[in-house]
């Protein structure tokens, strides 16, 4: 970890934002980085965050710690405990995330899925389609969502690759729908009438482009032709959540009143 050597630095960088999984929080490195910091002449703050907390519909717990040096103060009143929200959020909502704003219908909670997706023909997803082999044999360990859902799991960077616990795929039809034919599928001990039902449902991966958009990257934001699908799920999977850093970034560099 680069910032145990900042005591060595003569000149010192003014902030220091820092990103970890769940867990840092209770390490040894964690005891080490505060030392550090400290001894280095940083004032900081530490978060624990996962973006529905800031209205988005996915849960990625990440360990966060902002820092900057004594000479300034936070806009806020720091504490020895670890943040579970960002201090005045609603101060970020008008410069990033415009999506979430207008989808939202209460400040309690995420907003769907439905306003990430793209907006593509069937034949589209076609490719994201989860073949048959892995549907019959993992589909009741799925985390499955619709477009209405406000929540989706964690996207690693092992998502497409493995079944179990590495991120939310999505049902094409209706909960009603996708009930009454998980409730065949259980009833029948025939793989191939298993199949049949299950291929009803058209279970597929999100998108790079639709995970992109729920960790609030810009539209903008593409990647090069040259990468394959593959490269892009495991990039999104060791990514940042725009949102919450930018919401970071923003309480770091204010200045009190």
């Amino acid at each position: 970890m680069l910032v145990i050597y900042i005591e060595k630095l003569k000149r010192k960088p003014s902030y220091i934002l820092l990103e970890n999984v769940q867990g840092f929080e209770n390490s040894q490195a964690r005891d080490a980085l505060i030392e550090t910091i400290e001894n280095s002449g940083y004032i900081h703050q530490e978060f624990l965050l996962t973006p529905q907390y800031c209205g988005i519909p996915n849960s990625r717990l990440r360990y966060y710690i902002i820092a900057k040096l004594r000479s300034e103060q936070f806009s806020f009143m720091k504490t020895q405990e670890i943040l579970l929200e960002i201090p005045n959020i609603s101060n970020c909502w008008k410069y990033t995330c415009k999506k979430c704003v207008q989808a939202k219908t209460n400040e309690d909670e995420a907003c769907p899925l439905k306003h990430f997706l793209e907006d593509k023909s069937d034949e589209y997803f076609e490719s994201y389609l989860i073949p048959d082999v892995i549907l019959l044999k993992y589909w009741s360990v799925f985390d499955i969502v619709t477009e209405n859902s406000c929540n989706s799991c964690c996207f690693t960077k092992a998502y497409h690759r493995y079944a179990q616990g590495t991120g939310s795929v999505i049902l094409a039809v209706n909960e009603t729908e996708a009930d009454d034919i998980f409730a065949c599928v259980r009833k029948s001990e025939d793989s191939q009438v298993q199949l049949t039902l299950l291929k009803k449902l058209k279970l597929r991966y999100f998108t790079p482009k639709e995970i992109a958009n729920i960790m609030c990257f810009p539209n903008s934001f593409g990647f090069p032709s040259s990468v394959t699908v593959r490269q892009m799920y495991k990039s999104l999977g060791n990514s940042l959540n725009v949102f919450v850093v930018s919401c970071l970034m923003k309480l770091m560099l204010d200045k009190p009143d």
